[in-house]
């Protein structure tokens, strides 16, 4: 099914050889919701990591996910949530984020 995103991403001498931002958009909310297969997926993210992803792809990609994310309402209460990040340190030590936030629920703090 996604064969013509393939096709583009692995002609690597033109320069119009791109995902456009419709493209990229349709590509990752497709992935986001299941709908490519996991061999095609992965050749298409290969391909987008040896190529590099354009601004208007990332604009694409950013649009799906946006479209797909809820947002934090912060309660009535006196008390805020709690969002933790966890980008890099999983590699070399334990990730303790999500220990973190299945603990704190217990002492009453949203999370």
């Amino acid at each position: 099914m996604w064969s013509g995103a393939l096709k583009k991403l692995l002609n690597n001498g033109a320069v119009g050889d791109r995902l456009s931002k419709d493209e990229a958009h349709r590509l990752l909310a497709a992935a986001l919701d299941d709908g490519v297969e996991a061999l095609e997926l992965g050749a298409i993210l290969a391909l987008l990591e040896a190529r590099g992803v354009t601004f208007e792809q990332l604009l694409g990609f950013c649009r799906a996910v946006r479209e797909r994310c809820f947002c934090v309402r912060a309660p009535r209460t006196g008390m805020r949530p709690v969002v933790f990040s966890s980008y890099t340190g999983t590699r070399y030590a334990p990730n303790l984020v999500g220990l973190l936030a299945l603990a704190l629920p217990r002492f009453g703090v949203p999370v």
